[in-house]
């Protein structure tokens, strides 16, 4: 009893449990902004198998295309045979991206390419193409929130005292997809 009453009027240990504290909430925080951007990562992972599976439901119309549209879809098979299996977590996020804008790129001059005069057709390859356009836009969104996370987290990392807890736990900063 007498022990815990010369802690209690102690200012070290008042000093050391503000500390202690403080180093668990930091560490708390980061963790969190980390967990949301794996998150985040994992929705453009999701997304990003989503528009490489619309390329099979192309191939319909690769077909009697011109030169420069056969370039395109080799390009686009290039793209996709070559996009690895591992996860965003495990991989070069830059690369990555730059994949990413690769397919996209070429997607929308392989769409431009392509006409049919048969409404029928048409139609079809409209719906394919305007399903492309929209995981576009998701993915264009779930990278922004990913960034944007990242950026979070990586502040943290970087800031006082928060950087002082990082340090000691080695957290490293997160890639940012650009």
């Amino acid at each position: 009893m007498q022990l815990l009453f010369f802690l209690f009027r102690n200012p070290i240990f008042w000093v050391s449990a503000f500390l202690f504290g403080g180093a668990i909430y930091y560490y708390n925080k980061m963790v969190k902004v980390k967990l949301i951007a794996e998150d985040a990562l994992a929705r453009i992972e999701h997304l990003l198998h989503q528009r490489l599976m619309l390329i099979p439901q192309l191939e319909k119309w690769a077909t009697n295309m011109n030169d420069q549209t056969q370039e395109l879809w080799e390009r686009l098979l290039h793209i996709q045979a070559n996009t690895p299996n591992t996860s965003l977590l495990e991989m070069d996020l830059s690369q990555r991206a730059q994949d990413y804008y690769d397919l996209r790129q070429n997607m929308n001059r392989w769409f431009s390419s392509i006409t049919y005069p048969d409404t029928e057709k048409h139609e079809a390859f409209e719906f394919v193409r305007q399903e492309f356009i929209h995981l576009d836009k998701k993915l264009s969104t779930a990278i922004e929130a990913y960034n944007q996370k990242a950026r979070d987290y990586n502040v943290y990392i970087e800031s006082f005292p928060s950087g002082i807890v990082a340090a000691l736990v080695n957290l490293e900063k997160r890639p940012l997809f650009l």
